[in-house]
């Protein structure tokens, strides 16, 4: 058995035959097949492995109320679909979304059967709101989005890679220095240490990247989660945590996700609205790619919103090629 919330749900017992489909949810060994799946449409974006994808699954916690479900063709997942709290949001009540549907079983309704599927337990979870990423180049997904009543709310991403024999240091390594002069330093979350009031400050630093500041008890609520998240999950580590202390208040940050045993995500780079313009995100960054450099690794992955001028040209100026744009879409649900 699989606890899902409150909901008990036979492991890997089928839902039922749909026509030639079989509906059930996941189980472990069909992980290779759900990776293969979708590295078939995103071979230049961000790399998935198996050990990963069982990584990200592996949670326990009773507030991870997340499911995977697949279709089988032939006794073969010719498809999944899978629904997590979007735990960024800070409202329990929204949730992310992803469908995909291996191209050679494409228009046979296997993406509506899951999402039918999908939207089905989330009404008994007590979702209100779906959000998701769509490949900006992928026109079959925006149509699939729009035809099941998402819509388009403008944010859009950018994804970067670097090779990092190729990143370029510029005036990074003079920026740390001029740093140090004025007071701010730059160190691992595993030297900085901390409790539970120091890691709350370096999540308002995270969330403090919008025109309006963070809502408080919106961040109280959400930080079990932003923890588990951020700090505690597949691929994460103190020691790939940089932070930039003016003192003791951390002022900015950037964290690695390892990805592979050769790659990585530059996954968040944030500096607090009052210590902007002043080098710490471009400083906080090369920290990053020296400790990847010397952990024998060869390619880095980030991404930024399209509005974000300034976090734009530190990539560029770092050596970071422009990948896939993916554009969010989002849906009430009823």
């Amino acid at each position: 058995m699989t606890e899902v919330g409150e909901i008990r749900i036979p492991h890997g017992k089928p839902f039922g035959p749909v026509g030639s489909l079989t509906l059930r949810s996941r189980r472990e060994e069909d992980d290779p097949r759900l990776v293969e799946i979708y590295s078939l449409r995103e071979g230049d974006s961000l790399p998935l492995t198996v050990e990963r994808y069982r990584a990200e699954h592996a949670g326990k916690e009773p507030d991870r109320r997340g499911e995977v479900w697949v279709v089988e063709m032939g006794g073969r997942p010719a498809g999944f679909g899978r629904f997590s709290p979007a735990w960024w949001t800070g409202q329990p009540d929204i949730y992310s979304v992803e469908i995909r549907i291996d191209p050679a079983y494409g228009r046979r309704g296997i993406g509506t059967r899951l999402f039918d599927q999908l939207r089905s337990r989330l009404l008994e979870l007590g979702a209100t709101r779906l959000v998701s990423w769509v490949r900006a180049d992928a026109g079959d997904g925006l149509r699939f989005a729009a035809r099941h009543g998402f819509v388009e709310t403008g944010e859009v991403i950018q994804e970067y890679r670097l090779s990092l024999r190729e990143a370029k240091r510029g005036d990074a390594g003079r920026l740390e220095e001029r740093l140090r002069h004025e007071g701010v330093r730059i160190t691992s979350l595993a030297e900085a240490g901390g409790g539970e009031a120091f890691l709350r400050d370096l999540q308002h630093v995270w969330a403090d990247s919008g025109e309006e500041p963070p809502d408080p008890q919106s961040l109280r609520h959400s930080f079990p989660s932003w923890r588990r998240e951020v700090l505690d999950g597949p691929g994460l580590s103190p020691e790939t945590h940089w932070v930039a202390l003016d003192g003791d208040r951390p002022v900015g940050m950037t964290f690695l996700r390892r990805l592979s045993s050769d790659a990585a995500e530059n996954d968040y780079t944030g500096v607090a609205a009052s210590h902007r313009g002043r080098g710490i995100a471009p400083a906080l960054k090369w920290k990053a790619i020296e400790w990847a450099r010397q952990h024998g690794l060869n390619k880095f992955h980030t991404s930024s919103e399209v509005g974000n001028a300034r976090m734009i040209a530190i990539n560029r100026r770092l050596g970071y090629q422009s990948g896939p744009q993916r554009r969010e879409v989002a849906r009430d649900l009823s």
